[in-house]
């Protein structure tokens, strides 16, 4: 599940969220959450937008990535 999310490259929290996520409900619905709470095209997988995107979102520092958190959860 890990690997598959991506997991190492996803900062705090975010990293957890979409591993448990990933176990509970399936990896590509955890990437897709993630993708909608981010505002980039759903797709179900990581490809360099999401991971762009993701990026930013960790260079906004720590509110930034707990409100990602926040829309990754509701």
């Amino acid at each position: 599940y890990w690997n598959v999310v991506e997991g190492d490259a996803a900062p705090a929290p975010i990293d957890t969220i979409l591993f448990d996520t990933g176990v509970l409900m399936g990896t590509g619905r955890a990437i897709r959450f993630l993708q909608s709470a981010l505002g980039v095209g759903v797709d179900g997988d990581i490809g360099p937008i999401t991971r762009g995107a993701l990026g930013n979102a960790a260079n906004g520092g720590a509110a930034r990535l707990l409100s990602l958190a926040t829309r990754m959860l509701n």
